[in-house]
């Protein structure tokens, strides 16, 4: 009994000390998630002065567990966790309850489930329209084998089956779900962003499919339609309205939309076409749901506060569909070149769909990270671009343009009664990393809406520079921007384990969760936290409930029903980059330490070695000639080094390098000038020179004992020289009374 309790305390103990990447300990996560019951059975499993110490603690930013609880809007913990610390009595808000001993926390309890109309609800909240499993991409029912297209409705069946679905856990009970009676997007929505002809045609080719499972149609090579996939449409993009109604009408705090077909890739007319792809494709999307959400919202709560609204996309493949259906909320002329057997001419098209009116330049908001490049770095051009080919780091209203200009004093006065650190604007993009032209807009420099796209080059994984572009360039515009509304396009084919990505980006869930969190402090901050999450890629299923793409997914949510009250601080970012930066210069001075003490070595090596091959015609009794020649490298871990003489070298102060229990010269040409003398028989070597030889050697003669008896005795360290038996100092050494002793030492041990 007292050995279990004895691992407990020291399994409490441990859990206690350990930190993740970003050096917080279970407090820290604990006060993050607002789990006061998991908070209070930590500190009381420790002994006091090792619980109050958790408390004070700060992870690698210097934030205490008591600071993140007041930044997440958890009060009452960070008033108990601050009573903790003066008092060192565990208050009684900490101590656990039955709801915390039966695996609940005493705040998730809490948690509504259900949605009341007219009642605020701080939850997040599940809309998963049913009819979205009636699009089928491949004959139905999906058999073992049959291997189907990657878009098809196992994906949404491993996140909403209620028996298997990654979302129907336990962790996320407290979510709230709609599956039944979503409404259809109606037609009028639809029409702000998309042609009639487009819309006939889907409705059109749907129409003629067999309303039976093994009937299935393609609209091109990548997207394949059934009977219902036009309903399915219809419901995917309702869901999306419906989730900005739930927002804005404060049921729910944000909510995700599990949802296919998906949509990023549907511009107004269907395909988009780019330099690289020439003829498009639909990329497995029909209808434009965020683009048609964010209209929707422009439209309907346009007296409700919903005046600028943002859309953020973080799939892997760049959403062409969205960006062109943003950027016909501009009047352009679209120029198609014909030719007929008697003529050739270009006609012109004018495009123009606006949301509301004139002002929707500045008020829509538009930013991608993706894979951009080619298909194969070893085939370049020859091997094809990463679908769909556009996507090159560009920005059509960089800061030089005006894009940030100064908020109106009533946002900013709203903002600053939230936070009295209200910053007006945030530089973007202050290392310069994710500049580029406008190329892929057209060169609609400063015209239209803002639209920010960053290529990740590839293929390798590149999730820092994925992490940067969100933290460095896309955040901060999107601070200045000042969102009513943010409307997220989910896409997690970006993961490092996804099959359709061709090893782009590599993010993993944790970084999903990251990014989610970021804009969900973004929202905080200027939207009272409003977010419709609408789901795009994502395709790896193998594994199930723990498939990449699950796991990706119970991120996202995680974080969004994370519950967290903190407002985006842009001095997080400015902590990040300082951190990094000493990061770099650690990394680049222990390089060039590197670099310093292996050419040193080098050198030294090189000297030792032609000292050795003397060994066969010198006179000097201290070079015996039957020991092998071993490399400095190999001598030195036989021989300590005292931690003065590797400051030393690191420094630089002295030009001299430590082998084998000795110091050589290692500067200019002085070690061969010293072998050339005794090759020549003018001189002999300094006293210093003949002990660094017989070290080296003796240091050779223990590593091949050692290999040959077994017996590991360490060759004699600096500070044992000249008091050991083994070194006289300046004085040669009996290697014949050496090997006798080191043969009767090792026949003794045995």
């Amino acid at each position: 009994m007292s050995l279990c309790c004895f691992q407990h305390d020291v399994s409490i103990s441990l859990l206690g000390q350990a930190l993740n990447k970003d050096g917080c300990n279970s407090l820290h996560v604990a006060a993050m998630r607002g789990q006061t019951a998991s908070c209070g059975a930590l500190l009381s499993a420790l002994p006091l002065k090792m619980a109050k110490s958790l408390v004070s603690k700060p992870d690698r930013r210097g934030v205490t567990a008591i600071e993140m609880a007041k930044s997440r809007g958890h009060q009452a913990l960070h008033d108990a966790l601050s009573e903790f610390s003066l008092s060192g009595i565990l208050p009684s808000a900490l101590q656990l309850s039955s709801a915390a001993s039966s695996g609940q926390d005493l705040l998730s309890s809490e948690r509504l489930t259900t949605i009341r109309p007219g009642r605020y609800c701080d939850c997040t909240l599940i809309l998963a329209p049913e009819e979205c499993l009636l699009h089928h991409t491949a004959p139905h029912p999906l058999r073992r084998g049959a291997n189907p297209p990657p878009e098809n409705e196992d994906r949404l069946r491993v996140l909403t089956n209620e028996a298997t679905g990654i979302l129907r856990c336990t962790e996320f009970k407290s979510l709230m779900w709609e599956t039944q009676g979503l409404p259809s997007c109606t037609m009028s929505d639809i029409l702000r962003c998309h042609d009639w002809s487009y819309v006939q045609s889907i409705m059109q080719a749907c129409m003629e499919i067999l309303d039976h499972p093994l009937d299935v149609g393609h609209l091109d090579s990548d997207t394949a339609i059934s009977h219902h996939s036009y309903l399915a449409a219809l419901k995917a993009a309702g869901a999306v309205c419906a989730g900005v109604d739930r927002v804005m009408s404060e049921q729910a705090r944000n909510v995700f939309c599990a949802v296919r077909p998906p949509g990023h890739h549907a511009g107004p007319s269907g395909k988009c076409t780019n330099d690289n792809d020439p003829h498009g494709s639909h990329g497995f999307c029909l209808f434009s749901n965020v683009a048609i959400g964010a209209a929707y919202a422009m439209n309907v709560y346009r007296h409700q506060g919903v005046k600028k609204v943002a859309l953020l996309d973080f799939d892997v493949h760049h959403g062409n569909g969205t960006e062109a259906v943003v950027a016909n909320t501009f009047p352009s002329v679209q120029k198609v070149a014909f030719t007929t057997p008697y003529s050739e001419g270009v006609q012109k098209f004018p495009m123009y769909k606006p949301w509301l009116d004139s002002q929707d330049e500045e008020n829509i908001f538009f930013a991608s990270v993706q894979g951009y490049g080619h298909r194969s770095a070893s085939l370049g051009r020859d091997g094809g671009w990463f679908y769909p080919g556009s996507g090159c780091t560009a920005d059509t209203k960089p800061p030089s343009l005006g894009a940030t200009a100064a908020p109106d004093d009533s946002r900013a006065a709203s903002a600053a009664s939230q936070d009295t650190q209200f910053v007006h604007q945030v530089k973007e993009d202050p290392d310069g990393e994710f500049t580029g032209s406008t190329a892929d807009q057209g060169g609609r420099k400063g015209q239209g809406p803002r639209i920010i796209n960053v290529g990740v080059p590839g293929p390798g994984s590149k999730r820092q520079m994925w992490r940067r572009a969100w933290r460095d360039k896309i955040l901060p515009a999107l601070f200045n921007f000042q969102p009513d509304l943010i409307i997220v396009s989910a896409g997690f084919d970006a993961h490092k384990k996804e099959d359709l990505n061709l090893r782009y980006v590599g993010v993993t869930e944790q970084d999903y969760e990251w990014l989610t969190m970021q804009i969900v402090e973004m929202a905080n901050r200027f939207c009272k936290g409003r977010i419709v999450s609408v789901l795009e890629g994502g395709y790896n299923l193998r594994g199930g409930l723990v498939s990449a793409f699950a796991r990706s997914v119970a991120a996202h949510v995680r974080a969004l029903a994370d519950g967290s009250k903190r407002l985006w601080d842009p001095s997080d970012s400015e902590k990040e980059r300082e951190m990094e930066a000493r990061a770099k210069l650690k990394q680049l001075s222990s390089l060039q330490q590197n670099i310093e003490v292996g050419g040193k070595l080098r050198a030294a090596d090189t000297f030792v070695t032609k000292v050795d091959t003397l060994n066969g015609s010198s006179s000097s009794p201290c070079l015996a000639p039957a020991l092998p020649v071993v490399s400095a490298t190999t001598a030195s871990v036989h021989n300590d080094v005292s931690s003065d003489q590797n400051a030393e070298m690191a420094s630089g102060g002295t030009d001299k390098a430590v082998l084998g229990g000795g110091v050589i010269s290692a500067g200019n040409d002085a070690p061969c000038k010293e072998v050339e003398r005794m090759q020549g028989g003018k001189s002999r070597m300094e006293d210093e020179q003949t002990r660094l030889a017989a070290s080296h050697l003796e240091a050779a003669h223990y590593a091949k004992k050692r290999d040959m008896s077994g017996f590991a005795e360490a060759a004699p360290s600096p500070a044992d020289a000249g008091s050991s038996k083994r070194s006289r100092r300046g004085q040669p050494v009996d290697y014949v009374a050496l090997n006798a002793e080191l043969e009767a030492e090792t026949g003794a041990s045995k």
